[in-house]
């Protein structure tokens, strides 16, 4: 085995009790790299689990990590769908409006998919609401229902 892949998986599955007792044996949480460039912290942002997140963040995991496809941590965090782990990684001083390599933030992302809960965190955290995207527009092109809602009554335009 990797050294490294146990954070990995225990990240991966949400086995928190698992994740702490490799970290004390002095496993770093950055060590393993999966074939798309994802770190530990980026698996559980991807999956949604808000207290792996901030346990590895506590151990120096890197929030300004990008995978190979130029994704950072804040998006993978909005993938993932839990407001809980994106208020984790902006917590961990992450900017709002850091975009991936094609220009897309984590607001636009969130409002394309629904997420009305990040939405509002994004919102709050000070994202920049009429950033463009190519090819995405801004977080309001892409909103319908209370996000859309949501960004018109913080300014947002088309």
């Amino acid at each position: 085995m990797e050294p490294g892949y146990e954070v990995y998986e225990y990240s991966r599955r949400g086995a928190l009790a698992d994740l702490q007792e490799v970290l004390r044996s002095g496993c770093r949480p950055d060590e393993f790299l999966a074939y798309d460039g994802s770190t530990a912290v980026v698996m559980a942002a991807r999956c949604g689990h808000a207290t792996i997140v901030q346990e590895l963040l506590a151990h120096r995991a890197d929030p300004q990590v990008h995978t190979d496809d130029g994704s950072t941590l804040l998006s993978h965090a909005v993938s993932g769908g839990s407001a809980d782990v994106v208020k984790a990684v902006l917590g961990a001083g992450v900017s709002p409006d850091e975009a991936n390599e094609d220009g897309v933030t984590p607001l636009i992302l969130a409002s394309h998919y629904g997420l009305d809960a990040i939405v509002a965190v994004l919102c709050d955290a000070g994202a920049d609401l009429n950033r463009h995207a190519v090819g995405w527009g801004t977080a309001l092109d892409g909103a319908e229902g209370e996000a859309a809602a949501i960004l018109e009554r913080r300014g947002a335009r088309r």
